[in-house]
């Protein structure tokens, strides 16, 4: 091919390429994802080791609930670019949609050794503890998601939760810095209303249907017929 006509086409293909990303993220942010993932499936054509273009498949995948083709996807992306952190984590969440919890761990921990500083892939490795019983090593992921974070108020409010068959004021106390936070957040008032209960204060616990009342009113009344019972 002569030079000039090879210095068109590259040119061509790099617009083009630019211009499916563009589309593909229209797509998706309009909700249309078969268009997206149609729009990316071309940039890939063009570019077959854009990793971001394979992360971006993978994203959509897992709106669409197909994890397998999400996970295909996320390894394609990560496989191109080891060192992506988000896509490990990404490639984490849809296997837990498929229950391979042990596969989440790992990934997840790769993600924390690329970045070591994000909350997220620590409090989803936290997650992940939890669903195979390993409690001990949750509560340590939630404390260094609360360290690195300490205005993440899922972090707080799930430590409150674990914090219910350990140490109730512990709860307590993770409750209140969840809605610190957050303080329009019905769960988390409607369990502090029943770790209240829970140590008998009964007032405390009223104060929160009050407040909960404004929030969710189905919650506001479960808390208070236990207020009541």
């Amino acid at each position: 091919m002569p030079m000039l006509s090879w210095f068109k086409k590259k040119k061509f293909d790099e617009q083009s390429l630019s211009e499916y990303m563009l589309l593909g993220l229209r797509y998706y942010q309009n909700g249309n994802y078969q268009k997206a993932i149609e729009a990316y499936k071309q940039a890939i054509r063009i570019k077959p080791d854009l990793a971001e273009a394979h992360k971006n498949l993978g994203v959509i995948y897992g709106n669409l609930g197909r994890y397998q083709n999400a996970i295909e996807s996320f390894n394609q992306a990560i496989r191109i670019k080891p060192d992506d952190a988000d896509a490990h984590r990404c490639l984490g969440e849809a296997y837990d949609k498929l229950g391979r919890y042990q596969d989440e761990i790992e990934v997840y921990k790769q993600a924390i050794r690329i970045k070591p500083d994000d909350a997220e892939a620590h409090y989803n490795l936290s997650a992940t503890y939890c669903q195979l019983g390993r409690y001990q090593e949750m509560m340590e992921a939630l404390k260094q998601a609360i360290r690195i974070n300490p205005d993440y108020a899922d972090v707080h409010y799930t430590y409150g939760e674990l914090g219910h068959y350990q140490d109730e004021q512990d709860a307590i106390e993770a409750y209140k810095q969840a809605i610190r936070i957050n303080p329009d957040y019905a769960d988390a008032h409607y369990n502090l209303g029943n770790a209240y209960l829970v140590t008998g204060d009964k007032d405390s616990a009223l104060d929160e249907y009050k407040i909960l009342k404004t929030l969710d009113a189905e919650e506001a009344n479960d808390l208070f017929n236990l207020i009541n019972k």
